[in-house]
């Protein structure tokens, strides 16, 4: 009896550290599909469209080639200020 409990014991450790290896690749995996480095939430990217508008009135040019002068990075802010 004494071996069956040490054997049960054994296999739940072993699903436990089966389900956190399973947990941190599902992670991993997630940020490396979402792409961690330039992810964002939308609410910087509305903010980020409403400067470029802003900006755009003040110095008499469109919202992508603000978008562009200021933050030539920004590909995804460059792409939404060309389509207004």
């Amino acid at each position: 009896m004494n071996d069956l409990s040490h054997e049960i014991g054994l296999m739940r450790r072993e699903v436990r550290d089966a389900r956190a290896i399973a947990s941190n690749v599902d992670h991993k995996l997630t940020r490396l599909i979402e792409g961690t480095a330039g992810s964002r939430r939308d609410g910087s990217l509305i903010a980020g469209l409403a400067a470029c508008q802003l900006l755009a009135k003040s110095e008499h040019n469109t919202a992508a080639a603000v978008a562009a002068q200021h933050w030539p990075t920004d590909t995804q802010l460059i792409a939404r200020g060309e389509r207004r």
